[in-house]
């Protein structure tokens, strides 16, 4: 082997690393100062670890009005509901979109999260339109003539309305007369009759109560009676979806809010931006609770027009109708002219006064919206979900600096100081990005930490691996120091720039609970790229002088191992891992893994077909989050038993539960097919019948659409990341090396998803999480191997040494050590996660997490060693140049034998010595002889 250079290393990054080293530590001095000087010294934590609820509303467009989904309008809705959540004295509440059409609403604990929950989401449509026919709010029997307009049940629940003039509370009653006059006056006759008002309209009088026999109604006008006709407000569903599609200036059908009346209603004539102020108000002569309504002067113009035609007509076309979101909230009669204001009066109570009040003082919302998930949690669950986290991210921290000083003995020191400085990097930001961007630390993003924390150390392995490449070409450690850094400098800018580009596109396409994951992960990349450049180099520059380093300590994890090794220098080797990392890349022992690639071709096509099989016969076992429903989780152990606990789900839900133990005796029931509406009630009956109090059971309540959309998000992150993903390694190597990672890692997830379907592991966001994650893990590895590869063959063609494949093999080799370092670093804190999540919580977004990332990492790295580097190696032998280049070596080869020589023995006088260095030394032949430097 060609006697290594004792090239200078760059003088000034050598001799000035005090510079960068004053920079972090100015950094680190603002950013805590700034901390403290802000009074924020913590992070703020999410509702799932402080307690509290968490809602999420979809936007949907109005009819008629297709692209009402926009900035404006989102903007719009996300200050209403704002001033609507503040308007229940809620503090510290925070309301913000999440992609093009989400709006998330944090409330902190101690809110009335039922209140809350109907009021965040409610549009409050409200409108003013004229009675034309109501009657019972059951379907009207078939071979009945039509509908009546007085009911067999008087809907007394229904709140009443008085209207005033000037604001005077004496009006009529609201409730519609038993006997009114318009009994079998047909809905056709309603329609089609003048009784509906225009401010137009003339003052005349009565219509005409009897409609003309010879008169035949349109389409609209026969479907919108068969609508009435069919019309249950019984049924809650039917109840809700009655007006759905209508627009303002078209007759509807509503029910009442109790579901005991039916209305047949003509065009709106007031709308609730008519109304100017809303409040609720305690009538101490009447001893009720009212909504006192004032209008603008445009609506108290409109409604004194409204409430002079309807005073001339019969009941029941002398009523209003206050439609609210489709319902009728009351419908009062009007016997004289009104204007100014209004009251809304009956069965009300305090809180529903005020919340009627509150809903209508802020306004409509801009577009309707629909719950698509509801979380609750308690403080106390909130509580061990932190302390479990912070729990997994010590046990993972302390496996790592277990391993590294096991490992690197005193570069662990150096690898120890970095993590500190990057821990304090990441918790001052976090702590400060609360007050400055809302930034709140959920359970996913801590996950997301951990997990970081081997991202961050595998930068640290890779530069150490580095400077001890050059220590066993003979270097002295100060130079191998320089001399190593601007290669591994590249290899850790291509690999965080894979990881952030994951992160990135992850937290700019999905939604939910994947952006707070992506959002550490990209954080704590580019900090990774900050220390290493401006903390964990210089530091080893000047660990590099001091006499324990320098002189080659046997401790200091960096000491001199020169090629050919004796057995004394082989025992001064750290540990048997090292000196077999040393032998690798002396090429005293190797395997030839392009020689028997096609067995690893086939066991992972096997492997493959497996998974893909699996997953078409048994398919995934989706979570509730995608099928829908509700998650009930305890914070008490229930007095009674899994069974019993397991039958009272069933009966209060009417569908099948999922009841499970956790480890710490309280309860997780899984309930499908429940409604956000639903759920509420079902809280409610297990409360009673577990014996624990309400507010100790967190609910966690996803509809089915929700997680409908998590999943067509993350495909679509999927997708996006590996058109980027091969666009940059073909730029940043070629594109056949872009190729085989793209391959290498539809192949890891592949197995990933197929892994889950066979075992039956349930998929979850945080499954989600975890496969998405693997996207820039699985890469890794296989640009630490392409790294080293691209350098190993510069300069190919002027030798006649190797060929493509065998110095392909030499780069596996000779990284094989380093990738086994990188994905045992990587595993450890998802091992921590692993541990916790299953030994701690027994069930959760850490288990799921860290389920998905464990077999996903493990699939990684046996692609970026048995399937992507020798696939680059099939695909450059077919390039003309190295089949040429082939074609030559096995000629010189072929002559050198028939002498007896051997051809590696000879030099290239037309390779530069560097290159000689770089590529000589072992490369492992077809059938895994090692050739170059044998002993």
């Amino acid at each position: 082997m060609a006697a290594p250079k004792k090239g200078k290393g760059r003088a000034g990054g050598q001799s000035r690393p005090g510079r960068a080293l004053a920079l972090i530590l100015i950094a680190m001095v603002a950013l805590t100062g700034g901390m403290f000087l802000s009074g924020h010294k913590t992070p703020r934590l999410g509702i799932d670890l402080a307690g509290g609820t968490s809602i999420t509303l979809q936007a949907k467009n109005q009819p008629g009005k297709p692209n009402a989904i926009n900035k404006t309008n989102m903007d719009t809705a996300v200050s209403i509901i704002e001033r609507r959540v503040n308007g229940l004295g809620v503090s510290e509440a925070e309301v913000q979109t999440q992609g093009d059409r989400n709006i998330i609403v944090n409330i902190p604990k101690g809110t009335n999260s039922k209140q809350a929950q109907e009021q965040v989401g409610t549009t409050a449509q409200l409108y003013f339109r004229p009675v034309l026919t109501v009657t019972d709010g059951a379907p009207t029997p078939t071979g009945s003539q039509s509908p009546s307009a007085s009911g067999s049940k008087k809907p007394d629940a229904t709140p009443s309305a008085e209207a005033s003039a000037g604001g005077t509370a004496s009006g009529p009653d609201a409730e519609p007369s038993a006997s009114a006059t318009t009994q079998g006056r047909a809905v056709t006759g309603a329609l089609t009759k003048d009784a509906t008002p225009t401010p137009g309209a003339s003052d005349g009088g009565k219509t005409d109560e009897t409609p003309a026999a010879t008169e035949t109604p349109d389409a609209a006008t026969a479907a919108l009676e068969k609508k009435f006709t069919e019309l249950d407000c019984s049924d809650p569903a039917a109840r809700a979806t009655a007006g759905d599609g209508v627009k303002p200036e078209d007759s509807t059908v509503a029910c009442s809010s109790e579901g005991d009346a039916k209305y047949l209603l003509g065009p709106a004539e007031v709308s609730g931006t008519d109304v100017d102020d809303a409040k609720a108000q305690f009538d101490q002569q009447r001893g009720i609770w009212l909504v006192s309504m004032e209008f603008t002067d445009k609506g108290s113009k409109k409604f004194q027009t409204i409430t002079k035609k309807l005073s001339a007509q019969q009941a029941p076309q002398n009523q209003f109708a206050i439609s609210l979101d489709g319902e009728v909230v009351s419908a009062p009669q009007v016997n004289e002219t009104l204007s100014g204001s209004a009251e809304i009066s009956g069965s009300f109570n305090q809180q529903s006064a005020e919340n009627l009040a509150n809903i209508l003082s802020y306004g409509a919302l801009p577009l309707s919206f629909q719950e698509q998930s509801v979380t609750t949690v308690s403080a106390a669950l909130g509580g061990d979900q932190l302390r479990a986290g912070l729990i997994a991210g010590a046990i993972g921290l302390a496996l790592v600096v277990i391993y590294l000083v096991a490992y690197y003995r005193g570069l662990a020191f150096i690898a120890l100081l970095s993590l500190g400085v990057s821990g304090v990097l990441s918790y001052t930001i976090m702590a400060l990005l609360g007050p400055a961007i809302g930034f709140a630390l959920n359970l996913p993003a801590v996950c997301g930490a951990i997990v970081a924390i081997g991202i961050t150390a595998d930068s640290f392995i890779v530069y150490f691996e580095r400077v001890r490449d050059e220590i066993r070409e003979g270097r002295t450690l100060r130079p191998a120091i320089e001399r190593g850094w601007p290669r591994a400098r590249r290899t850790i800018l291509v690999s965080d720039f894979v990881s952030f580009l994951a992160a990135a596109v992850l937290f700019l396409v999905t939604v939910g609970k994947v952006q707070g994951f992506a959002f550490t992960l990209g954080l704590t990349t580019l900090l990774d790229v900050v220390v290493v450049f401006f903390f964990t180099k210089p530091v080893l520059t000047m660990m590099g002088r001091t006499k324990f380093f320098s002189s080659g300590h046997p401790r200091c994890g960096a000491h001199a191992v020169s090629t050919p090794p004796s057995t004394t220098r082989r025992r001064r080797e750290m540990s048997r891992l090292g000196n077999l990392g040393a032998r690798l890349y002396r090429g005293e022992v190797g395997y030839d893994f392009i020689g028997n690639r096609k067995i690893w071709y086939g066991v992972s096509i096997l492997i493959t077909i497996t998974a893909i099989v699996g997953l078409a016969v048994s398919g995934l076992n989706m979570g509730i989050e995608f099928k829908g429903g509700a998650v009930f989780t305890t914070d008490e152990k229930p007095k009674i038993s899994l069974s019993q606990a397991h039958e009272s789900a069933v009966e209060a839900s009417g569908h099948e539960a999922i009841v499970q133990q956790l480890g710490d005796g309280n309860m997780r029931i899984q309930i499908t097919e429940v409604d956000t509406a639903t759920a509420n009630e079902v809280k409610t009956q297990l409360s009673d019948d577990l014996g624990i109090p309400e507010s100790k059971i967190n609910a966690d309540l996803v509809g089915p659409s929700w997680g409908e959309q998590i999943a067509n998000k993350a495909w679509t992150g999927l997708g996006i990341f590996m058109v980027l993903v091969v666009v940059y390694l073909a730029i940043a190597f070629e594109w056949r090396m872009a190729i085989a990672a793209l391959v290498a890692l539809i192949h890891d997830i592949t197995i990933t998803v197929g892994v889950y379907a066979l075992v039956g592991f349930e998929v979850t966001p945080g499954t989600v999480i975890g496969l998405l994650t693997i996207l820039g893990y699985s890469l890794y590895d296989t640009v630490v191997v392409f790294d080293s590869l691209k350098e190993s063959t510069v300069g190919i063609t002027k030798q006649t040494r190797w060929t493509y494949s065998e110095i392909a093999n030499r780069s596996i080799n000779g990284t094989l050590v380093r990738s086994i370092n990188t994905t045992v670093v990587a595993l450890l804190p998802v091992a921590g996660l692993l541990f916790i999540g299953g030994g701690v919580l027994g069930a959760g977004m850490l288990n799921d997490i860290s389920l998905s990332l464990f077999v996903g990492l493990a699939a990684g790295a046996y692609s970026s060693i048995f399937i992507a580097t020798p696939l680059v190696a099939d695909l450059k032998e077919r390039d003309p140049q190295m089949k040429a280049l082939k074609k030559r070596i096995l000629a010189k080869r072929a002559a050198a034998a028939a002498k007896g020589e051997s051809a590696e023995d000879e030099r290239d006088d037309a390779q530069d010595p560097d290159e000689t260095t770089e590529t000589a030394g072992a490369v492992v032949g077809q059938r895994g002889r090692t050739q170059g430097n044998r002993r």
